[in-house]
């Protein structure tokens, strides 16, 4: 240690011999409880740097954990590996998927026929209302009639329109 890092940590330790230094278990309690500092104990890594983003890193998995035991209300059988994999694998596909429909909304892209205010988001929403109904005298689901707006999402999405009628 140099002379100013000795200086910055002289209050955090005790010399009990010449050349051998104690840590001051109590001050840096009070640091921590007083000064708004904490502390990251290795013995693995030398570099503060490095191990402060090491930290970061697993606390960030450490909250995602955290939030999956949330949406899962703290039930041991939604919190096993196979099942984090799983919601993990669902979400990377969602992602993709949204992803590719992104893509394609910028390939057929015009000047009239945009993303309604650049977002997917509410280009889903809007899409939440085209809905198909089935009469109970007919084997056969209806669509209502198309928007000009939805209609317009599925040219720039890429997709063709849905039939009117669909058969079971």
């Amino acid at each position: 240690m140099d002379s100013e890092q000795l200086r910055e940590m002289h209050r955090y330790l005790v010399k009990k011999e010449p050349q051998h230094w104690m840590r001051n278990a109590a001050a840096v309690a009070d640091a921590c409880r007083y000064m708004g500092n904490f502390v990251i104990r290795t013995n693995v890594v030398q570099d503060p740097f490095i191990a402060l983003s090491i930290y970061r890193a697993r606390n960030i998995v450490e909250q995602s954990f955290q939030q999956f035991k949330n949406q899962t209300a703290g039930d041991r059988l939604y919190a096993t590996s196979s099942t984090y994999m799983g919601k993990l694998f669902v979400q990377v596909l969602a992602q993709s998927l949204r992803l590719m429909m992104r893509m394609a909304c910028r390939r057929n892209e015009t000047a009239t026929n945009r993303l309604p205010n650049n977002s997917l988001t509410k280009a889903f929403m809007q899409l939440r209302y085209l809905k198909a109904n089935k009469p109970s005298d007919r084997n056969a689901w209806k669509t209502k009639e198309i928007p000009k707006k939805i209609r317009d999402l599925f040219t720039l999405l890429g997709l063709p329109l849905p039939p009117r009628v669909f058969r079971d």
